[in-house]
């Protein structure tokens, strides 16, 4: 679909490009983290005061004997420490080992053990069980707040300043490992996503390209991983006062004092968090009037919301991101494009330039790849709607990672090497192309509805009763009460229940999806991570108990 970027030859750490902006800018204020629920109660620090924690941190961790190579899990709240510690790790030559804390405490330690980690930073709440958790055993333990016995603080690794002397990073190849980020898999086993120093990389770059920086901006990013992006472009980086744990918890009055006080030029987030904060905006509202670039991403964005956000934010770039952990960004568009758009599913965009997207269908398990490549497995689409054109989304590129740590089961499935020693990365994802060159995304693969022997895509459906007057959302999903499918519709705040019946009701008749039948609930569950994606498997068991 895209002609393939040539991959980068980095020689150098990630960290590199931060402690660069240190040098160039030491004035700069690079992090503001709220503290509290009070406004204005916030840590600051510089890039010059940057560098030197992790100078202090640095050398904290080679005192503490760890070396290069080590693994370090990082499992405390966001904060100044927490960036200085990942760029201390990173700067040593370590890996970070990031873990969602929505896992549990049972799939954490499934995490920690196939992290194979020297070192674990946490919590008292959860380092106080250590004795009886074999997976921390063997590391070195420390937490952010009071330690408990067998535990040091974190304080303990900070040199004083005379002793660290100038922050330096370690040189490192482009394929070296740097983070290693663990999250919820379908199976519900924690998949340890592999990054290395040359993908960080690539990955800022190629974030750069999708929106362009100038000199002394100022970004508000609700994904933390984005903090360590604006500090390799040598931005202040404004925290939202927000539980970055739940995004749509957000209390959009004090997010938007926020951005007026710290004159916030940018601006990222899931859809929930941003539909949150749009929904108490005037149009064009004079509070983001210097905002330059507003950035969405985390799951499919419906044509209400994107117009929403083009509208409220009508001085920006209003972008819609599509990625994944594995592989960010893949394609992306404009909220103004998807608003006024027209087609199967949801509009992703145009592939991004570093990527290389094939739409397949593969079986189960990934195949071994012979000269062909994928070319016997591609799916050629015409450009009219319907599903049969529908594929799986593969992807490939310098920003897209290679491998999962400790789990062999994950990379026969989700990696598909190539003779030439590349890798392609199966995103799970159905979609289609259209004329313009544009993805559409259909669903996912094991959430395909079939009805009465028909292939039905949930995403075709749902987007479309999205765009229903009075609907917050709506999913089609099968469960053995309905297996033949049954959609699942969320109202808007005093909407009509049977007018919203009516609407959908024509819209699946038309589509021959007579016998599917409506049920409106108080609320459809979404994922813990970003509060913005269906999730299915709940939403399942929940209409199934009913």
């Amino acid at each position: 679909m895209t002609p393939r970027s040539t991959a980068r030859e980095i020689s150098s750490n990630v960290a590199a490009l931060v402690l660069e902006n240190a040098r160039r800018v030491p004035e700069r204020v690079a992090l503001v983290v709220p503290r509290g629920d009070t406004d204005g109660h916030e840590e600051v620090i510089t890039y010059g005061g940057l560098a030197m924690r992790i100078a202090q941190l640095s050398a904290g961790l080679a005192r503490a004997g760890m070396r290069e190579g080590d693994r370090a899990v990082l499992l405390f709240p966001v904060s100044v420490d927490f960036y200085a510690l990942s760029l201390a790790v990173l700067a040593s030559g370590m890996t970070v080992v990031l873990i969602d804390g929505a896992l549990g405490l049972k799939r954490t330690l499934v995490a920690i053990e196939a992290s194979r980690a020297r070192a674990i930073v946490s919590v008292r709440a959860a380092m106080r069980l250590w004795p009886v958790l074999p997976p921390t055993w063997r590391a070195k333990r420390f937490t952010s707040d009071a330690p408990p016995p067998g535990v040091q603080s974190l304080d303990a690794l900070l040199v004083s300043p005379s002793e660290a002397g100038e922050a330096r990073a370690l040189a490192r190849r482009a394929d070296d490992e740097a983070l290693v980020t663990f999250t919820s898999g379908s199976s519900g086993r924690p998949k340890g996503a592999d990054r290395t120093h040359g993908l960080l990389v690539a990955q800022h770059h190629a974030l750069r390209e999708e929106c362009p920086d100038e000199d002394g901006e100022v970004d508000m990013p609700c994904f933390p991983a984005v903090g360590l992006h604006d500090l390799c472009c040598g931005m202040t980086t404004v925290l939202p006062p927000v539980d970055l744990r739940r995004p749509a918890s957000v209390d959009p009055a004090r997010v938007l004092r926020a951005i007026a006080r710290w004159k916030v030029t940018r601006m990222s987030g899931a859809p929930a968090y941003m539909d949150r904060i749009a929904s108490v905006m005037a149009p064009d509202d004079e509070r983001v009037r210097g905002m330059r670039c507003v950035a969405v991403g985390g799951a499919p964005i419906g044509r209400k919301l994107a117009a929403k956000i083009a509208d409220r934010f009508a001085r920006a770039r209003s972008l819609a991101l599509y990625g994944s952990t594995e592989a960010e960004p893949i394609a992306s568009t404009t909220m103004r494009e998807i608003a006024s758009a027209r087609g199967e599913g949801y509009l992703v965009g145009r592939v991004a330039p570093v990527a290389e997207v094939e739409l397949v269908r593969l079986p189960e398990i990934a195949p071994e790849l012979d000269a062909r490549g994928l070319a016997p497995y591609r799916v050629a689409s015409d450009g009219s709607a319907g599903a049969d054109d529908s594929a799986e989304v593969v992807v490939r590129g310098p920003h897209v990672n290679r491998r999962y740590v400790g789990d062999d089961e994950a990379n026969r499935r989700l990696k598909i090497p190539t003779i030439d020693g590349d890798v392609w990365h199966r995103t799970g994802d159905l979609a289609r192309q259209d004329d313009d060159a544009r993805l559409w995304l259909t669903g996912r693969t094991p959430d395909v509805v079939v009805h009465r022997g028909k292939r039905v895509l949930p995403y075709a459906i749902e987007a479309d009763a999205g765009d229903a007057r009075g609907v917050h959302r709506a999913a089609l999903v099968a469960h053995e009460g309905a297996p033949d499918g049954e959609l699942a519709v969320s109202l808007e705040a005093g909407a009509a229940s049977e007018d919203a019946r009516h609407t959908l009701r024509a819209l699946l008749d038309a589509r021959g999806l007579e016998r599917v039948p409506i049920r409106v609930v108080e609320e459809i569950p979404t994922d813990a991570r970003h509060q913005s994606k269906t999730d299915r498997a709940s939403l399942r068991l929940a209409l199934r108990g009913r």
